[in-house]
């Protein structure tokens, strides 16, 4: 694709209410965009760079042999509770309900969700 026709060209000034230099060169690269505090937009060249890292990541986990899994995004709040991180993670724990009543985490990271999984079958 050519430049000129690329969604997202590179700028040479940063957000000015901008503070980490890791958003700074990233926005001024043309990677991201910020949507909200703390949640970015990839355009086209950071998607292209995150499927690069991507390529290279399973490639080197298929060479040592690893197998990939993927998680729901909504976590069994149980789950969390046993580790305790309802408590730690605080406020910023998404929590929802669905219509029966069950509650759900948006999870950021999948720890739980593994060793859920993990324990449930025989090794």
């Amino acid at each position: 694709m050519r430049y000129s026709k690329l969604f997202g060209k590179t700028v040479r000034e940063a957000p000015s209410d901008a503070t980490m230099d890791s958003y700074k060169l990233l926005y001024q690269a043309g990677y991201i965009r910020e949507s909200t505090a703390g949640r970015f937009f990839f355009l086209p060249l950071g998607m292209k760079i995150q499927q690069n890292i991507m390529k290279i990541v399973k490639e080197e986990m298929d060479r040592a042999g690893a197998q990939e899994m993927v998680s729901p995004v909504l976590h069994p709040l149980e789950l969390w509770k046993e580790t305790n991180r309802t408590n730690t993670a605080g406020f910023e724990l998404m929590r929802i309900k669905d219509r029966r009543g069950a509650e759900f985490a948006l999870g950021g990271t999948a720890e739980e969700m593994f060793v859920d999984v993990i324990r449930k079958f025989q090794i």
